[in-house]
């Protein structure tokens, strides 16, 4: 007979599979945990699964680590029916640091727009510090749980090993810049502790930050979490630097429980990170200058007595009080305190047990041959060949819905719309609720020339879901091809909904005779202008120019007569936007129609000033060699303590 799998209680959490930081502490050793407490059940799944869509609707719990927005409807459904959503919210990403790699992905205002969603719709968000959990609850009426980052092995204490004393630190590439700060000072000091050796796990791009003789600096490229404990076993004190951003006082204590459980006594910036939780002189040290990091240095190397103190007391404090075990009976309990009603209980289908990784009621749906198939198909332009692939793949899976959806959009972006409207009917059976596939099959009637049901369909899927943002794309655009007095509506809703993403409310714009886009505009360009972070603001310059010429057109003489307010648009948009060359030219042109030449010749002056300056960095930077990334820390450090913005000089 085959094996039956049920549970009391179906906890499913989307997530990416990983093996360092977040997906050891954030997703599977608490779902491992959860999964033993009486009755639950809990899966980790990834996102492009071909079995998630079943599972998220059944499951009690749903957690979700990244939010998509033709999730709304199934939201609704879940509340509706007593299940709960919980959005899992582990970093303050609106200082995220710009050399960061996810930083270009959170650049993208549409993700903006689904991060601040998932803050919002979900039933109540978690997270992992109290200082993070304070910056949600200004963002959401939802309840926000902290989860601490907890150990789940803690092994015995090794002995203090006959080396010479070993200082070192390692950290993600999102540290570059604090490591950057402090190596000079760290390096002076090395250089006066001729006896003490260094060693550093990180990307290999920070190796060249310190100079030290090779037989005492070991340098180990980032990796595993597992890897990255067993460099911990080379330190006998290790550092902890990090910069008073926002993004880092945010940051996990998780650095003090990976130094205690593995014998290193640490040296911990005195941030909101490690108040908490280190006791100075007790299971660490703290510091808040370059002054103090120094005498820390000294205390530690002089005396051995209190090292060994630190790193038994920090070592049994994380044994004791730290252990995840101690800890996941209050996250399950937050969960049932949210649930409107009792769960029937589930049974978990052959389809799911036949392909899942398994411990006992702790499962894992990672991708398969299926989901990498998808992913290939989708991870460039589209073309025959990848529409292909599809084909195949949804011949062989006929319920992926995923895959029917890429497929559906994919022959719409070949033109084939014919081809395209049986497969996302195909979808739409699947979903009747996904506005994803009703906003293709609206594209595949406007560019069949069946206009109105066109309309009628993306309008019915807005209506189910407001929140798809790229419906409003779709109907928006439709609107500047084919005007309709109910254009300046859909893009007033779309902003509305859609605040943060300037590229949506600038394509907005277009749906206005160009007399009233130039307020519309104005008002934008005021709204936006705080907002922008610095690596933004050449894609948002490119953005707001390259619309207000797109409006204007050959309307240009109109706009620039007596009282016109396209002349104070334009000023004000070089004000936002010093470094655009485009609206310095518009400005000028605009200023010589309206007959003030000497201002006109200064703006273009500037837009030549410009162009030279690009081309002098094209001509010396011709390929990215990373160069840029010590412009970055430079512009950070300077911006966190501008009063010592000189690195480690203070």
């Amino acid at each position: 007979m085959p094996e039956v799998l049920q549970a009391d209680l179906l906890i499913v959490q989307v997530c990416e599979f990983l093996d360092v930081g977040d997906g050891v502490y954030r997703f599977h050793t608490p779902s491992r945990a959860l999964s033993r407490l009486p009755g639950v059940a809990v899966v980790d799944v990834d996102l492009n699964h071909r079995l998630l869509p079943p599972l998220a609707e059944a499951a009690d719990v749903l957690i979700l680590a990244g939010f998509d927005w033709d999730w709304f409807p199934l939201l609704e459904q879940r509340r509706s029916a007593g299940r709960i959503t919980v959005f899992e919210a582990n970093d303050y990403y609106y200082d995220i640091q710009p050399w960061n790699p996810l930083s270009a992905k959170w650049l993208d205002r549409t993700i903006q727009d689904s991060f601040r969603q998932g803050l919002t719709l979900a039933d109540a968000v978690q997270t992992s510090t109290e200082e993070l959990a304070r910056r949600w609850r200004d963002r959401t009426p939802r309840p926000v749980a902290v989860f601490q980052n907890q150990l789940t092995d803690v092994l015995p204490l090794p002995p203090l090993p006959d080396r010479p004393l070993t200082i070192g630190w390692g950290g993600s590439p999102g540290h570059f810049a604090d490591w950057y700060h402090v190596v000079p000072v760290l390096e002076k000091w090395l250089r006066d502790h001729t006896d003490v050796h260094l060693a550093v796990m990180n990307h290999e791009f920070a190796k060249p930050f310190i100079q030290l003789p090779a037989e005492r600096y070991r340098f180990t490229s980032f990796g595993s979490l597992a890897e990255y404990l067993r460099f911990l076993r080379g330190l006998d004190i290790g550092l902890a630097p990090l910069l008073p951003t926002d993004y880092n006082r945010c940051r996990s204590d998780v650095k003090f429980l990976e130094y205690a459980s593995q014998g290193v006594a640490g040296i911990y910036t005195d941030l909101e990170t490690y108040r908490g939780s280190v006791v100075h002189g007790e299971t660490g040290l703290l510091y808040k200058t370059a002054d103090e990091l120094v005498q820390c240095l000294d205390r530690l190397k002089k005396d051995v007595l209190l090292r060994q103190h630190i790193r038994e007391r920090a070592y049994r404090h994380v044994a004791e009080n730290r252990r995840l075990d101690l800890h996941i009976g209050k996250r399950l309990e937050f969960y049932q305190q949210l649930r409107s009603r009792s769960s029937p209980g589930y049974t978990f289908t052959d389809e799911v047990l036949s392909v899942v990784v398994r411990e006992d009621r702790y499962l894992q749906l990672r991708r398969q041959e299926p989901e990498e198939t998808l992913l290939k198909a989708t991870s460039g332009p589209t073309s025959r060949e990848s529409v292909q692939r599809l084909e195949q793949l949804v011949e062989r899976f006929p319920h992926y819905l995923n895959a029917l959806q890429h497929l559906g959009r994919m022959l719409n972006d070949l033109r084939e719309h014919r081809s395209a409207l049986p497969v996302l009917e195909r979808a739409r059976a699947l979903n009747a609720r996904s506005a994803r596939t009703m906003c293709e099959i609206g594209r595949a009637y406007y560019n069949l020339r069946e206009d109105v049901k066109a309309r009628d369909t993306l309008e019915s899927a807005l209506k189910m879901n407001p929140y798809y943002q790229v419906g409003w794309q779709y109907l928006i655009r439709m609107g500047t091809i084919l005007p309709s007095a109910d254009g300046p509506r859909w893009a007033a809703c779309a902003h509305a909904l859609h605040p943060a993403n300037f590229a949506l409310a600038l394509l907005g714009v277009k749906v206005y005779p160009p007399a009233q886009a130039v307020p519309v505009l104005r008002r934008l360009l005021d709204c936006y202008a705080p907002t922008f972070m610095a690596e933004e603001l050449p894609a948002a310059a490119a953005a707001f120019s390259e619309t207000i010429r797109d409006v204007v057109g050959s309307n240009l003489p109109a706009l620039t007569q007596p009282g016109s307010p396209f002349l104070e648009l334009l000023q004000r948009g070089c004000e936002v936007f010093p470094q655009s060359a485009l609206m310095a030219h518009m400005f000028g042109r605009a200023l010589h129609l309206a007959g003030r030449f000497p201002e006109s010749n200064r703006q273009l002056v500037r837009a030549m000033e410009l162009r030279r300056t690009a081309l002098t960095y094209r001509h010396e930077f011709p390929k990215e060699d990373g160069t840029y990334h010590f412009w970055q820390f430079a512009e950070h450090i300077r911006a966190v303590l501008p009063e010592s913005g000189e690195s480690g000089s203070k």
